[in-house]
């Protein structure tokens, strides 16, 4: 019985997840090849990384009649009304299923985002922030892909409970941050159940897992900065993310927000006037004799991000990028990861060692120091987009074009000019 009521569980958020979208896409049949309009491309891209929709009239309105986007507000004496995608779980997830699973449209999806961000006063720095956005995203994206491939690998391909439906057991280094039903990933043997797998909300992930994948290199010997030792082990082993979006947050995170962030499957992307950081994803420090979350275990991964083509002196940001510079409150015991991207700008010696062995690029990934050292801060700095292995090279493309657009003035002024 418990089997059957998961499962039922698990069909009905693959449900809503095909539902969602067709929604987002505004098509019927998503089954078969999609073309990615501008539209399409937003859609996709707001309900995870966020996406600017001030100045663009025609899409908002395209977005709030035929995307699922929200209505902000209607401005009277413009004539316009303003669209946004607010935190939606299940909008999240199948976008980012279907980003995931097809990155040609996420490469379309990058450039139509291009072309959108020239034609509005988006500076460098916010394309750059986009672009760690996405990074990020695709970064979770993969590790939880990563796991489920070896939890498959672990258990077998048909992993058979007594009443015929396969259920999938997660891998031992994968412990979820409640003791919740796992749900099948795959379609129970009833009639017309489609012979795919389901769609389902990914689980928490272990910090350690996050990192690998960001560099490619085993947690354990990645250059963590001034990190004690007992701190370091307690955030690569107890140390575990639960996201799949981003919000806008208009105030300085606190431990409150942090934890609801945890809940809903939140990462935050700070306000302008936010110190230290630039986006903040909620890392909860999982005690192995706990089945419960608390507010003690709360601590963060802070990103701070460069999209500049000079030397940026990372060591500066180093000292700064502390939970009491930026003003976030979380117990003063929890070790915390920062992470510093300098999108445009890589030392010469670091390209060639990101070129060689993996031995050669464990050291550009140290975080140059500055100050006082913190033995709570983990710390690690990225030096362009070759830093970032995982990532293909037509996406390292898309990407590229991203951080490096320039304003179209004409596109800006077209319907002044005609």
């Amino acid at each position: 019985m418990a089997f059957k009521t998961v499962d039922t569980l698990a069909i009905a958020v693959d449900e809503m997840a095909r539902v969602a979208l067709k929604k987002l896409l505004f098509c019927d049949d998503t089954t078969k090849p999609v073309e990615i309009t501008e539209a399409r491309a937003l859609a996709l891209l707001g309900p995870t990384i966020g996406v600017p929709l001030h100045g663009q009239a025609r899409l908002n309105v395209g977005l709030t009649a035929s995307h699922a986007a929200h209505c902000g507000y209607i401005d009277s004496a413009q004539e316009l009304q303003y669209s946004f995608y607010p935190s939606q779980p299940i909008y999240a997830l199948t976008a980012n299923d279907y980003l995931y699973q097809n990155e040609d449209e996420l490469v379309l999806c990058i450039d139509s985002l291009a072309r959108v961000l020239s034609r509005g006063c988006v500076d460098t720095g916010e394309a750059g922030e986009y672009a760690s956005r996405i990074i990020l995203l695709c970064a979770m994206n993969k590790t939880v892909h990563d796991l489920k491939t070896l939890d498959k690998a672990r258990d077998g391909t048909d992993n058979k409970a007594p009443d015929g439906m396969d259920i999938d057991s997660p891998p031992d280094d994968m412990k979820t941050l409640d003791k919740a039903p796992k749900t099948s990933n795959k379609a129970p043997n009833i009639p017309d159940s489609r012979p795919v797998e389901l769609k389902e909300f990914p689980g928490a992930i272990p910090v350690a897992r996050f990192l690998e994948t960001l560099t490619g290199i085993s947690a354990n010997t990645l250059p963590l900065g001034s990190i004690a030792s007992e701190q370091k082990k307690r955030l690569l082993e107890e140390g575990m993310m639960h996201w799949n979006h981003f919000i806008q947050c208009t105030k300085t995170p606190t431990t409150e927000s942090l934890m609801e962030g945890l809940h809903r499957g939140v990462a935050m992307q700070c306000q302008h006037s936010q110190k230290a950081f630039d986006q903040v994803l909620t890392i909860y420090l999982k005690e192995r004799s706990r089945d419960f979350l608390e507010p003690k275990n709360i601590s963060f991964c802070g990103v701070q991000v460069k999209n500049v083509p000079h030397d940026t002196a990372a060591q500066i940001y180093q000292s700064l990028m502390t939970p009491e510079n930026a003003g976030i409150d979380i117990p003063n015991v929890n070790p915390y990861l920062a992470l510093f991207f300098d999108l445009k700008y890589s030392p010469q010696i670091d390209k060639q060692a990101q070129a060689g062995d993996p031995e050669n690029r464990v050291k550009t990934y140290q975080l140059p120091a500055q100050g006082e050292p913190d033995v709570r801060q983990a710390s690690l700095v990225f030096y362009g987009l070759d830093a970032f292995n995982f990532l293909s090279p037509k996406l390292k493309q898309a990407l590229r074009k991203l951080i490096n657009i320039k304003v179209d003035l004409l596109l800006r002024h077209a319907d002044v000019l005609g």
